[in-house]
């Protein structure tokens, strides 16, 4: 998972016949998600923001968690999971990413206020967000403040 996050991340939408479309599958589209919300589709995935999950929820979004949760819980409802578990997983992995951006970008804006917001977030105190790589220099967010 993390690696989606921190390297620039090529999708292949290519399946075999008679196989649902790559971002029909709910955890290709967490894949794509986590890549997205770490800026990793590019250069080489940029036709994955085209989609209208990437057009619905941009970056703007990213400091309004009930929104992007909203839109998130929208997009999995269509989503295709063989366990149906995995759909309440895939939430809480693109939850904890999103929470992830939204640190991110707070320390990268030196916005104060942001960052006061992130830290005091339930999502920020369940995925313990510190300790983790943000890039592929494998900065953590103390190393960006």
């Amino acid at each position: 998972g993390p690696l989606y996050s921190m390297l620039p991340v090529l999708v292949c939408e290519d399946v075999p016949e008679g196989v649902r479309p790559y971002l029909d599958s709910g955890w290709c589209f967490a894949e794509v998600s986590t890549a997205w919300l770490g800026n990793q589709l590019s250069p080489y995935s940029d036709h994955c923001k085209a989609s209208w999950w990437f057009r619905q929820v941009t970056h703007s979004s990213l400091n309004d968690p009930t929104g992007f949760a909203d839109a998130m819980d929208r997009e999995l409802q269509c989503k295709h999971f063989l366990r149906e578990e995995d759909r309440g997983e895939v939430r809480n992995i693109i939850r904890g990413f999103h929470t992830k951006a939204r640190l991110v970008s707070a320390l990268k804006s030196k916005s104060k206020t942001d960052l006061e917001t992130v830290l005091a977030s339930d999502s920020f105190r369940t995925f313990g967000l510190l300790d983790q790589a943000v890039d592929s220099d494998l900065n953590t967010p103390l190393h960006l403040a």
